[in-house]
């Protein structure tokens, strides 16, 4: 699993991570932990280098999910408060 985010406590984009093409065909697991206060953290994704981002899906909770992952995926954080801690990992690779 690639780690997009690590132990972020403040509005931040994550890193961007390829998917390769062998990769994009079935669903791969995210996952996000937000500790402590609370946050809102989207994964976000693009079909190529110079598309424009898209919300793929937002946490409010630490989770993980499935979902489809286009060439290029990346976690933000949107929201911070109360002292929270978010880490975010991506099966993208």
């Amino acid at each position: 699993m690639a780690k997009s985010l690590s132990a972020i406590t403040a509005v931040s984009t994550g890193t961007v991570i390829s998917v390769p093409s062998d990769r994009r065909c079935m669903p791969r697991m995210v996952q996000c932990s937000i500790t402590v206060g609370t946050a809102t953290v989207i994964v976000k994704g693009r079909a190529a280098p110079d598309a424009p981002w898209v919300t793929i899906y937002t946490f409010t909770a630490s989770d993980m999910v499935a979902l489809y992952l286009p060439a290029e995926v990346a976690m933000d954080v949107t929201v911070v408060a109360g002292g929270g801690v978010v880490s975010g990992w991506l099966d993208a690779q």
